[in-house]
């Protein structure tokens, strides 16, 4: 499979909520709240499209029978310059944070999973800047097996101020 990384645009936005309301019923199947908030992600989406930091990733799935026509596969926001909740001295970043992309709201579609999907994604991330930051719920064993499998470290904990889970593991490659 094909895989092409772009900048969304606002057209975009239905298919992204596609993958994004996808992801958020396969956290619930694991038994995770993650996503689990009114309007989340959909509005902080809109908000990265209009600043120019939501990616897309683009590529036919020949599982679906959709001969050339290509899709929506991926999506991530990517923020370069910092994440107010990253600057924590518990966090044992290795490359300054003017060094790294910070990447947020990454899912892939389920039927794209296991294509290197998320491989091309992160490794656009670390174009940006050099290096990727990046965290993921403490029960969202699968993403934390990908940032593994993709080299990235474990570099401890941070903590969201929202409802629900607030831990969140941070990794960085």
């Amino acid at each position: 499979m094909e895989i092409r990384i772009r900048l969304a645009t606002p057209a975009d936005l239905p298919d992204i909520l596609t993958v994004t309301d996808q992801a958020q019923v396969v956290f619930h199947e694991m038994g995770i709240d993650q996503w689990d908030r009114p309007d989340y992600p959909d509005a902080d989406i809109v908000n990265d499209i209009a600043a120019g930091q939501s990616w897309v990733a683009i590529a036919n799935i020949p599982e679906r029978h959709l001969d050339t026509a290509e899709q929506i596969v991926g999506t991530m926001a990517c923020y370069l310059g910092g994440e107010g909740l990253y600057v924590d001295p518990d966090l044992h970043w290795q490359y300054p944070e003017s060094d790294s992309t910070a990447v947020h709201r990454f899912a892939v579609l389920t039927e794209a999973t296991g294509q290197g999907v998320a491989r091309a994604m992160l490794d656009t991330a670390q174009k940006l800047a050099g290096h990727v930051r990046i965290d993921t719920h403490p029960g969202n064993k699968k993403m934390q097996g990908v940032l593994v499998h993709l080299g990235f470290r474990h570099v401890g904990d941070v903590y969201y101020p929202i409802p629900g889970e607030q831990r969140r593991l941070c990794y960085e490659r």
